[in-house]
């Protein structure tokens, strides 16, 4: 009976953390002022509930873009739940290289305490540079950014894993609109007996929400190969979204 009680608490606490939560995403999309497709609202809810994550702590944000919007982090948001994994124990970032040549590039050490050797990771200027005016003026400080975003998800894949990415690295992953069929449950009523002609029409996805979805490992593994935009697409619609497949493919090329 008290095991019970105990049960029901905790399950009150975690529907009131929700309750919570919802709220604190309702003021804060009431703010943005404008109008947000409901999809996107809806994702942005789930994120934040997930995670846990608070916009007006400035650790997410959904930013209109033209019919839709996107959603980021802020970079501390990654550094602050490494930190709270209790695993992290130091790191570093500096630049190397020259942009006058095309060789510079920003690298990031981060050592955890249940690895035997630090974590090392690069990101080069020329790959994620914009033409916007912060980074024209501040171009090593971006750099540092991009790879602190990276390096941070890849060494703590299950803290952040499935988190959204910063802005500095969505913005470079712009592209026009593809079709993509929906990934539908194995379970789903009538969807194995349905034949392709019948399907309702596939929703469009940008490669920001590939970005967004996408596993540290397949990302580092399709940057490896130095996949073009247009190669992710279609390799993601070719394994129907399957990431741990993409995996194992990249892995035996």
């Amino acid at each position: 009976m008290a095991g019970n009680n105990v049960a029901q608490i905790r399950d009150n606490k975690m529907d009131n953390r929700m309750d919570e939560a919802t709220r604190i995403v309702k003021d804060y999309l009431s703010l943005v002022g404008q109008k947000i497709p409901q999809q996107d609202v809806k994702r942005f809810l789930e994120i934040c509930k997930a995670f846990n994550l608070n916009p007006f702590k400035r650790e997410i944000y959904l930013i209109p873009r033209g019919d839709g919007a996107s959603i980021i982090v802020g970079y501390e948001t990654y550094l602050k739940r490494a930190e709270r994994s209790g695993k992290l124990d130091g790191w570093r970032v500096w630049t190397e290289g020259s942009m006058k040549d095309g060789t510079l590039k920003a690298c990031i050490e981060i050592k955890r305490k249940d690895w035997s050797q630090p974590f090392y990771h690069e990101v080069y200027f020329n790959e994620y540079r914009q033409d916007t005016h912060i980074w024209r003026t501040k171009p090593i400080t971006m750099i540092k950014k991009v790879a602190i975003a990276q390096g941070f998800r890849l060494a703590f894949p299950e803290e952040l894993g499935g988190m959204p990415y910063t802005q500095d690295e969505v913005d470079v992953e712009k592209e026009e609109q593809v079709s993509v069929e929906v990934i539908r449950d194995e379970n789903q009523s009538g969807s194995n007996n349905r034949e392709p002609e019948q399907t309702q029409q596939s929703p469009t996805i940008t490669i920001d929400e590939i970005a967004r979805i996408i596993k540290p490992e397949l990302k580092e593994l399709m940057k490896q190969r130095k996949m073009t935009t247009k190669e992710v697409i279609n390799f993601w619609i070719e394994y129907n979204g399957d990431q741990d497949r993409m995996i194992e493919v990249l892995r035996d090329r």
